[in-house]
């Protein structure tokens, strides 16, 4: 910028190499894996976001959006409304250890939110009820 704008000769960082940043790679459960750490939490809401996560494959991203109008505990299946896919929008098969646990869930507080998860990853201090979802 400085030489663009005739304030400086040359740019004092332009043969400086940018230092490589090692990428983490994520190392994915195994199977038998997936139940001891589940059992591992101690709080029920990290729970059910782990086994949504785990047992569904949502990004993070779509984790946060999921609300209860979402949700079809008959025909076994959650509407992702905000999904990254062609379409915007997909239906994923919901496992039965997750149906039962989600409607767990809802038998004992069907006006919270779904997992009440904040789009840091945080808790949401207060779930918000359904009537007042976007």
């Amino acid at each position: 910028m400085g030489e663009r704008h005739a304030l400086v000769d040359t740019n004092p960082v332009a043969n400086v190499k940018r230092p490589k940043v090692e990428r983490k790679r994520w190392r994915i459960l195994e199977p038998a894996e997936v139940p001891r750490v589940f059992k591992a939490f101690s709080d029920g809401r990290a729970r059910r976001v782990f086994l949504t996560l785990a047992l569904t494959g949502l990004r993070r991203s779509e984790l946060v959006g999921l609300r209860w109008r979402h949700v079809d505990l008959v025909e076994g299946t959650l509407r992702v409304a905000e999904s990254k896919s062609e379409e915007g929008e997909r239906l994923v098969a919901l496992p039965r250890t997750l149906a039962d646990t989600l409607a767990e869930q809802f038998t004992s507080s069907p006006f919270r939110r779904l997992l009440g998860v904040e789009s840091s990853g945080r808790k949401s201090p207060e779930p918000a009820p359904l009537s007042g979802e976007a």
